[in-house]
């Protein structure tokens, strides 16, 4: 089973409780609220915190 846009918005992070996306470039699944990016191996997401890593904040364009 694939991982839908659909299914991805009704989860919530697991350390913060903010909504997730899902990053389908990456195979990943990011938290909106503290950028924690969670993998997706063989279908499944790996939603332990530990196991996370936190996506850099793209930096302000340039004026």
């Amino acid at each position: 089973m694939k991982i839908t846009e659909d299914f991805v918005e009704t989860m919530l992070c697991p350390a913060c409780g903010g909504r997730m996306q899902l990053n389908t470039a990456a195979d990943a699944i990011k938290c909106r609220a503290c950028r924690r990016v969670y993998q997706i191996k063989d279908d499944i997401p790996d939603m332990l915190v530990e196991h996370a890593t936190i996506e850099e904040e793209a930096p302000a364009p340039a004026s």
